[in-house]
């Protein structure tokens, strides 16, 4: 018998849509909408009817009812690890975003890469180089650099 199955549905998903989730944006990053909790829990400690109810999502019953799924799915494969299936999930869940952090971050390196040449490329102009064939730049590199140095960081902003 599972330690949850101890709970009905309905002592464990009774709860609405959060109020946070009809706040504005701007609210929601600024944390005007937590001002309330935040000045009634400096005045006296909080209680769970203080709180403000969570979404959907991020609602017990919603992790709940998918890490169940999950283990199902696991012992349905005979691999009973649950570990693995919430590593596997997590992999599975936030692949994009990693995808993304994984380009900024080439695109960093990128950057950093193409403002060193640039700086050496014009290094050279400015180094004690006796003759005037050592002291030219080669503008078409030059150009190459920065718009490398650009367009990284077009990647590390976006």
């Amino acid at each position: 018998k599972n330690l949850m199955d101890s709970f009905t549905e309905n002592d464990v998903c009774s709860t609405s849509a959060a109020t946070q989730q009809s706040d504005g944006i701007i609210s929601r990053f600024f944390f005007h909408a937590a001002y309330p909790t935040l000045k009634l829990g400096s005045k006296r400690p909080l209680t769970a009817d203080d709180l403000p109810e969570l979404g959907r999502f991020e609602s017990p019953c919603h992790n709940r009812l998918k890490i169940e799924k999950l283990w199902a799915e696991e012992v349905k494969s005979g691999r009973m690890n649950l570990g693995r299936a919430l590593l596997a999930e997590y992999i599975r869940s936030t692949w994009k975003a990693q995808l993304l952090a994984f380009i900024n971050f080439i695109a960093r390196i990128g950057q950093a890469w193409a403002l060193g040449m640039l700086m050496e490329e014009f290094g050279r102009y400015d180094s004690d180089a006796s003759s005037t064939s050592e002291k030219t730049v080669d503008a078409k590199m030059a150009y190459i650099y920065a718009g490398l140095l650009t367009g990284c960081g077009f990647f590390v902003f976006s």
